[in-house]
């Protein structure tokens, strides 16, 4: 009995050493045949020189699985060391079959990488070289990476102008797996977006990966962006939600979706509107400028159509926007309500508006910087204020050469005109402003901050001076008729509008 255990004994000896011998021998032939093959896969993969801090590997203990782990890698873009690394990464763990090393298919089954920073190179900085958009396509038997986890990730997009900031992602959550050899990975991906600030959902495919120009690399997919806080821009405010679609390339991204702002305000007025957005854009995904095709909108209840765009400028902080704006037919409490504080506006009707919009760059509040041109037009306009009504109602009675007549009452006015604001200011050039019987012709400026007026111009009425009164100074007047009838018209008066929105003051110009 002690002899047969004996026996055993020595059969389990001779076979664990060999088993050691065969492994430490198994480990010193593939050891250096993987960290060659890595090496390999990363330089060709990306074109780039590779630098590795330490390489360790981990001896099969169960069947063929091999592990390897990584420590301070960088791989340098056209083995380009005076430039950032394009990627580097502080710590990658690659689970893979043994096979991998000798024979087909070469599949690694899991790759985690800890610390990742990819730096894209500005495109002036990359030597021309003939397009590959698909390197792997003539390997017979290419290493395919079944799926890549690289949570904590960070992105950023070196401008291809100078002075231009940086475009900066941080990456969450990130997952990548492969579709097959040669072809684009899935990824879904959870990132923060810097301004306005807010969460990122995306998932679509990306690849294969462009090693001769990385920006041609090509991108779809589907976002969510979440709570979005406009207050970082000075001026307006409003929680944003966003959702679209997207594909192309890195620097040439074609977009759609559609934005809602439930409670968009400027924050000179306080207003809160609802703002719905749909869109078409391109996107250079490079710099972040955006190129609006096509924007569909509606502000409270009026549709507007827009278009034109969001760039970076060189040597400063901050984006340009740009957009060529159009409303056909809208509210003009809706737009009011944006700009003037205050829940009851003072003027109601429909408005035609076409105007470009200009916001510069910069720290100072929207409304003091924003600049506008264009030309308007409002129609059935009917002012709030009982007081300014009633003197717009007895400037029409005037006009027909009937002071008295009780039945013209809530008369309608009609305003066309051009406009440029900048500064806080709107300045008109000119406005001309129509009633039954009356039309005004003015110039002057409207301080939104203040609601301060300054306006001058000309009053002009159908009926003659002495039948814009009753009783006996219509007759005392009739000597002076020919005084100030001029123009074609009964009267003509110097005029000028002062005050503020909420007190307009309503007399002769004395200016000359």
């Amino acid at each position: 009995m002690k002899k047969w255990l004996i026996g055993i004994a020595l059969i389990l000896l001779t076979a664990l050493g060999g088993g050691f011998y065969y492994a430490k021998r198994l480990k010193s032939e593939w050891e250096p045949l993987a960290r060659k093959q890595l090496i390999e896969y990363l330089e060709q993969r990306f074109d780039s020189s590779a630098e590795i801090g330490r390489l360790d590997f981990k001896m099969p203990i169960d069947g063929n699985a091999i592990e390897a782990y990584g420590h301070d890698f960088k791989l340098h873009y056209r083995r380009r060391t005076d430039i950032a690394p394009m990627i580097e990464f502080k710590k990658i763990t690659i689970t893979a079959n043994l096979d991998i090393l000798y024979r087909g298919p070469r599949v690694v089954s899991l790759v985690t990488i800890e610390g990742l920073r990819i730096t894209m190179p500005p495109k002036g900085e990359r030597p021309v070289a003939k397009p590959n958009p698909n390197p792997q396509a003539s390997d017979p038997n290419p290493l395919i990476v079944a799926k890549i986890v690289a949570d904590g990730a960070f992105l950023q997009i070196l401008p291809s102008t100078a002075g231009k900031p940086p475009l900066e992602f941080d990456l969450y959550k990130l997952t990548l797996q492969s579709t097959g050899a040669g072809n684009a990975f899935t990824y879904e991906t959870v990132m923060t977006n810097p301004k306005p600030p807010g969460q990122i959902l995306a998932n679509g495919h990306f690849g294969p990966w462009n090693r001769e120009d990385p920006r041609q690399t090509a991108l779809d997919g589907e976002y969510t962006f979440a709570n979005a806080d406009l207050g970082v821009f000075k001026g307006i405010g409003g929680l944003l939600r966003s959702t679209g679609k997207f594909n192309g390339v890195l620097e040439a991204i074609n977009a759609e979706g559609e934005c809602l702002v439930p409670d968009f305000r400027l924050t000179g007025s306080g207003n809160r509107m609802p703002l719905n957005v749909k869109y078409t854009a391109m996107v250079d995904g490079t710099n972040g400028d955006t190129y609006l095709r096509q924007v569909q909108a509606v502000l409270g209840k009026t549709a507007f159509t827009a278009k034109g765009h969001v760039i970076g400028l060189m040597g400063i902080s901050g984006r340009e926007i740009h957009l060529d704006a159009d409303i056909p037919n809208g509210n003009l409490t809706d737009v009011l309500r944006l700009a003037v504080r205050g829940e009851k506006q003072f003027l109601e009707g429909k408005l035609q508006l076409k105007t470009s919009i200009d916001i510069p760059p910069g720290k100072d509040v929207v409304i003091d910087k924003i600049r506008l041109k264009g030309r308007f037009e409002v129609r059935e306009a009917n002012f709030t204020s009982d007081a300014i009504q009633d003197k717009i109602d007895g400037l029409s009675k005037r006009g027909q050469g009937k002071p008295k007549d009780r039945k013209i009452d809530n008369v309608p006015a009609a305003f066309r005109g051009q406009f440029q604001m900048a500064d806080g200011k709107i300045k008109f050039e000119p406005v001309v402003f129509a009633v039954p019987g009356a039309l005004v012709d003015l110039e002057g400026t409207y301080a939104v901050d203040g609601a301060d007026l300054d306006f001058h111009g000309s009053l002009n009425l159908a009926a003659k001076m002495s039948d814009t009164f009753g009783g006996w100074k219509r007759w005392a007047l009739k000597p002076f008729n020919p005084i100030f009838a001029k123009n074609d018209v009964g009267t003509y008066l110097r005029l000028a509008i002062t005050g503020d929105k909420d007190n307009p003051k309503f007399g002769l110009d004395k200016k000359p």
